[in-house]
């Protein structure tokens, strides 16, 4: 279904533009534009409210390799679980993701913050705050969207801490245009501090990252 939503003239597009944001270590290489802005957002105190979080998974269909986190999550942090492999997406064969709640929006993020290295350790390092790790690598992710979250030409992030809700940031990042359904959103996301988060997506699909900082 994400083939015929997103070409491969496409996926060039977004890859180009989301590889060449930061200097990065082992992942997809390619070259592009940065599509994020370069000041990190700070926490404000607002009024967003939580999402439904997902206690259960379903797994999903193609037996992908299931990461687990390089560091001890708590059992308060129902983080969205990362994959890879099973996704045959043109260009992202070897980039883990993740898949929305609920999974009717047909959400996916692809996770290129995370080393080639899983292949060996079969673990991922956790989101990082600000936008980068002390290595140099960026927290880069792509946003693959179905029409449900499609909303407008942007993707509007919306970041949510779950300990303590009054905590929020906001990014929004265009998206590229396509035949179709779907579309998507290259991203550097700049968490501004360390814990259980929620990012939504057009307000109708979240993830849970548990986030690290220095």
């Amino acid at each position: 279904m994400w083939r015929r939503w997103l070409p491969r003239s496409l996926f060039g597009f977004l890859l180009l533009a989301l590889i060449a944001c930061s200097p990065d270590t082992p992942a997809p290489s390619q070259s592009s534009r940065q599509a994020s802005p370069s000041r990190t957002p700070s926490a404000h105190a607002t009024s967003v409210t939580l999402l439904p979080l997902a206690t259960t998974h379903p797994t999903p269909t193609g037996h992908p390799l299931l990461l687990k986190p390089a560091v001890p999550v708590p059992q308060s942090c129902p983080i969205t679980p990362v994959y890879a492999g099973a996704e045959d997406l043109q260009g992202l064969t070897d980039v883990p993701w993740e898949k929305a709640d609920p999974l009717s929006s047909l959400v996916m993020a692809f996770l290129f913050f995370v080393p080639l290295t899983y292949r060996q350790t079969h673990t991922y390092e956790p989101l990082h705050t600000g936008g980068s790790y002390p290595d140099g690598r960026s927290t880069k992710i792509l946003w693959v969207l179905g029409s449900s979250a499609q909303a407008s030409e942007s993707l509007v992030l919306t970041g949510v801490k779950v300990s303590s809700p009054h905590e929020t940031f906001q990014q929004t990042f265009p998206l590229g245009a396509g035949p179709g359904p779907g579309s998507g959103a290259p991203s550097i996301v700049r968490v501004p501090t360390p814990g259980c988060w929620q990012l939504q997506v057009n307000g109708v699909a979240s993830f849970i990252f548990w986030v690290i900082g220095n």
